[in-house]
């Protein structure tokens, strides 16, 4: 796949039709990997206006699109990015609304809303979800994501993505306290149980990532 994150690089621009024309120069390697254009973060959605000139630009230009999005944004505006794109990659961080707003700064109450509109309108969804000890890490969370899911139509797999502290020096760097400092990265092998819950209660692949 083309990354197209990162676009606000300090002294460096490019344009939709700068982007779309790099993305399309590998068209013969997505058509035998499957791959195409994705948006990834930072947020994609921060600049919904951009993001539309691009998705629209990359289906003209007949390639697969792909964001990336932490699916906290206006809801109008996700929608007129949808028919341009073919499936999404969707955090779903905390399941509890109150923690959601102390960790992240937000309720979860928009991102959901988004979230099912998306689904509603047939888009595939490939639900990410960071796994956070002492956060998220828990019996409360697992069954939350369970019974999201199983009130979606068109969740395709679940990723569990277990914890690294590379955000700690990313922080000190711009001199910013961080807010989580668990300096340990969660193994792949403490998820394993709950990739086999998740699986076996929803019927959908779960990869730990």
């Amino acid at each position: 796949k083309c990354y197209a994150g990162a676009l606000e690089m300090i002294g460096y621009s490019i344009t939709a039709d700068e982007l779309v024309i790099q993305a399309a120069a590998d068209r013969a390697f997505y058509e035998k990997s499957g791959g195409g254009l994705t948006l990834s973060g930072g947020e994609p959605m921060v600049q919904p206006e951009f993001t539309l000139e691009i998705v629209q630009k990359a289906k003209e230009a007949g390639l697969h699109v792909c964001v990336e999005t932490c699916g906290f944004c206006g809801t109008e505006d996700m929608l007129r990015i949808a028919p341009f794109i073919d499936f999404l990659l969707f955090d779903y961080k905390i399941t509890d609304s109150a923690q959601h707003q102390k960790y992240t700064g937000v309720t979860n109450e928009l991102i959901l809303q988004n979230l099912r509109a998306l689904d509603d309108l047939g888009k595939k969804i490939i639900l990410r979800c960071p796994m956070v000890p002492g956060i998220n890490l828990n019996d409360g969370h697992i069954e939350g994501i369970i019974t999201l899911v199983k009130n979606l139509k068109n969740v395709v797999e679940i990723d569990l993505e277990p914890y690294h502290p590379l955000g700690i020096s990313k922080c000190e760097q711009i001199g910013k306290a961080p807010a989580f400092s668990e300096s340990g990265f969660l193994s792949k092998e403490a998820l394993m149980e709950y990739r086999d819950e998740i699986a076996a209660k929803t019927g959908i692949a779960v990869k730990v990532i």
